[in-house]
């Protein structure tokens, strides 16, 4: 059963990054022509990473219990740090978060 619930997360998280990036067609397909359809594909996935509030920052924060990383550190503590606050994306209340550090860090 949870392994069900892992994957509708995912297909969720996935058809919400496939609506983002037609959102931003027009800008990323003026780069694609002159870049070549690789990077068309990694820009795609790379705004699968950005902060569903910001829209600017990468993602940076695993909310538990439902392990969406939809947040920045900066928008995850300005809107989602006080009790009893919600996932922005599934609106399961968040019991506790994990600071992510990457590259981009």
């Amino acid at each position: 059963m949870e392994n069900s619930q892992r994957l509708e997360d995912e297909l969720s998280r996935l058809r919400l990054c496939q609506q983002m990036a037609e959102v931003q067609l027009p800008e990323n397909a003026r780069s694609s022509e002159s870049s070549g359809p690789m990077e068309y594909s990694s820009e795609r996935r790379i705004g699968c990473m950005t902060c569903m509030m910001c829209l600017q920052n990468d993602v940076s924060v695993v909310l538990l219990p439902c392990r969406h990383q939809v947040l920045c550190f900066p928008c995850f503590e300005r809107n989602c740090s006080t009790v009893r606050a919600n996932c922005p994306y599934c609106n399961v209340r968040i019991e506790q978060s994990i600071r992510l550090f990457g590259p981009s860090s």
